[in-house]
This record gives C-alpha cells, sequence and structure tokens, in this order.
C-alpha cells in the first residue's frame, strides 16, 4: 500500500534548508563583519600627550573679535608652534563663589608633517590660574588631514604674566 504524499511537504523542505543556511551566512557577516570594522577603526586612533607653554600676546596681535591671543609651542606626540584664539569669554562663578574666565575659541598647532585645527572650550579660575579645557580637533593638513581627534589639557596660567603651561592627554583618530 502507498502512502500518499503531500506535494508542499516536499517542496518546503529544500526552501526551509536555504533559508537556514542563508541566515548563518547573514548572522556570520553581521557577527564578523563588525568585528572586522570595529577592530580597523580602533587601529586608526593614536593616544597622544605632552605639554603646552604659551603665553598671552599684546592685543594688537590678536585678531579680533576679543583681540586676545596666546602663542607657543607644543611639545610630546604633537610638537609645533601653537596659536590660540579666544572668541569669547564670559566671567561665571561656582557654588562656592570662585571667578572663572569661561571661554572658547580656535587653536591651530603647525607642526613638521602639517597643521591641526580644532576649536577650544575650558575655564580659567581667576584666583590662581588653574586651567582645564577640552581640544576638539576638526582638521588637519598633509599628513594630518582627515585627522580628528580630543585633547584634555590641564595647567596654569600666570595672571600677571600671561606665561602658560600645560600637559595634554588625548587621542587623534585619523
Amino acid at each position: 500500500m502507498r502512502v500518499p504524499v503531500h506535494h508542499s511537504i516536499i517542496t518546503f523542505q529544500p526552501r526551509f534548508r536555504a533559508l537556514t543556511k542563508l541566515f548563518v551566512v547573514l548572522v556570520a557577516l553581521c557577527v564578523f563583519g563588525a568585528g572586522v570594522g570595529s577592530a580597523d577603526a580602533k587601529s586608526k586612533a593614536k593616544p597622544v600627550a605632552g605639554t603646552f607653554q604659551t603665553q598671552v600676546q599684546p592685543p594688537e596681535l590678536c585678531p579680533p573679535p576679543l583681540h586676545l591671543c596666546g602663542t607657543g609651542v607644543a611639545t610630546g606626540d604633537i610638537a609645533g608652534n601653537v596659536l590660540v584664539v579666544i572668541e569669547q569669554s564670559t566671567i561665571v562663578f561656582d557654588a562656592v563663589g570662585l571667578p572663572y574666565s569661561q571661554y572658547s575659541g580656535t587653536i591651530t598647532i603647525s607642526a613638521a608633517r602639517g597643521d591641526l585645527t580644532g576649536r577650544v572650550d575650558g575655564r580659567i579660575r581667576l584666583t590662581d590660574g588653574a586651567l582645564a579645557s577640552t581640544v576638539t580637533f576638526t582638521s588637519g593638513t598633509r599628513s594630518y588631514g582627515k585627522t580628528t581627534g580630543t585633547l584634555d589639557v590641564q595647567g596654569t596660567i600666570n595672571l600677571y604674566t600671561g606665561s602658560e603651561f600645560d600637559t595634554y592627554t588625548g587621542e587623534l583618530v585619523k
């Protein structure tokens, strides 16, 4: 005696196997493809550290709007000449009443390998010159082309002479 075979079951099995294989391939691409992309992005990030030594310049040597800028040198992983131009500065007070200058502007480091340009945002405590800022690089030239990155800057500015010494740590990504 012959058992009747339902045709939809026979045609379903090969489709199910094909879909299972496709699903396995897609999962493998997602898992291993994402891993390769992440490793590649991480390999392009470079930790950097060093110092800034700058001097506030006379107003006639600085561009508008505030005519406030500093020049100096960067040492360490990003060595070169530094130009910081302050575009905005506001006096603020912390919770205990200490005055700070909260500022923002541009920074350019001109190095042998090219220039790095970005934004600087920070605060200077007006009682002792303690300084903390963040530098965000947005563009570069020559070997720094397509380079971005962030620096954490800590230091002190002499409020009488305008001489500043800072350390920086951060990361450049190309």
